[in-house]
């Protein structure tokens, strides 16, 4: 399971799920909120496995020009599903208060209505710094995203675990993070990214526009223990581990 039940759901969607998980056998989740959330399951932990196969995609210049990027911009993506508690909005806020030069690319369907973000974005005096790509984004594209940007930012108000995270993993992209849920598993600090408190546009602004200043060896080194880490042969080994000692326990 990945979520126990939709982050921005209704009751019943959450007395469908509970009807639902009364009729399995166990229960296996990707993060430890989940498992939290699921407890009266008693279900086992594993973790959110990296999206490593997509290609790594074109060089970054290459990608920026597809995108009608400058190679002076700093880039900025916010990709995937634009759900309310995202963050999106407190993203914009953030932007306000970032140089001209910082630009941000949406990339993703809206779920619901997209005119609050516009409204915002021209409330804010920033249609010439955001391109929205409002839409599902295939896989072939999904990398030229993700090489054009110089940080994924993810400002979300809950979470579980991301997606997101897992794709900018595979493409050693570091992330700006909202310290929710299970966020934080895949951050090392000024390495692959950096953690701020929720609901707070100064702070985002301020991690978004703060160099980076690690040793490249580092960042390498970082990225690559993590996606050892979050491999999918390590899912597997842990998954058929969990199962093997369930049927243990059954006998």
């Amino acid at each position: 399971m990945h979520n126990a039940s939709s982050h921005d759901g209704t009751g019943f969607d959450r007395l469908l799920t509970r009807r639902f998980l009364h009729q399995v056998d166990g229960v296996f989740t990707l993060s430890e909120p989940v498992s939290e959330a699921l407890h009266e399951w008693s279900p086992a932990t594993l973790f959110h496995p990296l999206y490593d196969h997509l290609p790594r995609g074109p060089r970054k210049d290459e990608a920026r020009r597809q995108l009608g990027l400058g190679q002076g911009d700093v880039v900025h993506l916010f990709f995937g599903l634009i759900r309310p508690y995202k963050g999106l909005t407190v993203l914009l806020q953030a932007m306000k208060e970032l140089p001209e030069h910082h630009k941000l690319v949406v990339a993703g369907e809206c779920y619901g209505s997209w005119a609050p973000y516009g409204e915002a974005i021209q409330r804010l005096g920033l249609e010439s710094r955001v391109l929205v790509h409002n839409e599902f984004i295939d896989d072939e594209l999904v990398p030229i995203f993700f090489k054009a940007a110089d940080n994924a930012v993810l400002p979300y108000t809950q979470a579980s675990q991301s997606g997101v995270t897992a794709l900018a993993l595979h493409h050693e992209l570091r992330v700006v993070a909202s310290d929710v849920g299970d966020l934080s598993s895949t951050v090392v600090p000024e390495l692959t990214g950096r953690l701020v408190s929720p609901g707070d546009p100064r702070a985002l602004a301020e991690a978004m526009a703060a160099p980076w200043n690690a040793q490249p060896a580092d960042v390498q080194g970082a990225f690559a223990q993590i996606r050892k880490r979050l491999s999918w042969s390590a899912w597997a080994d842990r998954l058929t581990q969990r199962v093997e000692s369930s049927l243990s326990e059954a006998r």
